[in-house]
């Protein structure tokens, strides 16, 4: 069954469910190729899927966060500021605006 697609979501013509995203369409879906079905409100709830605000079913965020490095933590402060952060203005010479032939 194919989703119907609008702007980053998906709806199900089958369970009149809308999912925040094609692959959250595609997962909702369970079975082999020849016995495919939804999964109902009562699976989705208790594998962890929920709706959002828009009722939209997202799934679940199963990967935790990577932990903050120290460096950004603790930025140094006495750091020498890199060639693309200087607030001086490019040395870089511009050849002077000529007009065209035939505009002067």
């Amino acid at each position: 069954m194919a989703p119907h697609r609008r702007a980053g979501v998906a709806h199900c013509a089958g369970c009149h469910l809308t999912f925040t995203s094609t692959h959250s369409f595609d997962q909702h879906r369970t079975g082999h190729s020849d016995h495919r079905r939804c999964l109902t409100h009562d699976e989705l709830t208790a594998a962890g899927w929920s709706a959002n605000e828009y009722d939209r079913w997202r799934i679940p965020w199963t990967r935790t966060p990577p932990p903050a490095s120290p460096a950004f933590r603790n930025p140094p402060t006495d750091r020498t500021p890199r060639p693309h952060e200087s607030n001086t203005r490019s040395t870089r010479t511009t050849r002077p605006r000529v007009a065209p032939p035939g505009m002067t």
